[in-house]
């Protein structure tokens, strides 16, 4: 149920910034309109695998921080990747993403002596999808919203939330258990 609420706060935090962007044309409203778009349904996934870890061993604080910085430099580890952007290169941008990720969940993994289980290889691997997941829907609602208007960038909106579960959290969560396993 707590989760439910926590998506439902989104939701509910979303709709006045919303409002104010598109009813009002406010552009003071879009900053917070695509975070709170973006990081919806990803943190939401992401305190879904927090309540499952039943150990507790792994304080909020440094799921927020594996969320952050795990989702920023697993992003900046798959540009450098990027470089080819060929259409062979198009073809590797998942498995770059998430070989990304996987290094960045694995640093966290290995250096902490803490986590030992794999429902903590679980948390974390989450919490850098969920933050990769946010970082990346928040620059894509933005760069379709810029080049091709407030009508794509809404349908961005809702199509990154409804895939967010099953892509980003779920495969780095996987990849998390699946390194604890070998830890």
């Amino acid at each position: 149920m707590g989760i439910f609420k926590i998506f439902v706060f989104f939701i509910i935090a979303y709709i006045p910034t919303r409002i104010g962007f598109i009813e009002y044309g406010n552009t003071n409203f879009l900053p917070l309109m695509i975070m709170l778009a973006a990081f919806a349904v990803p943190v939401t996934v992401l305190m879904f695998f927090f309540e499952i870890n039943l150990f507790r061993n792994i304080p909020f604080y440094k799921v927020i921080k594996y969320f952050v910085l795990g989702g920023a430099l697993s992003l900046i580890l798959a540009i450098l990747y990027f470089t080819v952007q060929t259409y062979e290169g198009a073809l590797l941008i998942g498995l770059i993403e998430e070989v990304a990720k996987a290094v960045i969940v694995a640093i966290f993994l290995f250096k902490s002596k803490k986590s030992n289980y794999i429902l903590n290889g679980l948390l974390v691997g989450a919490a850098v999808g969920a933050g990769f997941a946010a970082f990346e829907t928040a620059g894509y609602i933005l760069r379709f919203g810029l080049n091709n208007g407030l009508q794509t960038m809404l349908e961005i909106i809702k199509l990154r939330g409804f895939l967010a579960p099953g892509g980003h959290v779920a495969w780095a969560a996987i990849e998390g258990a699946a390194l604890m396993y070998v830890k």
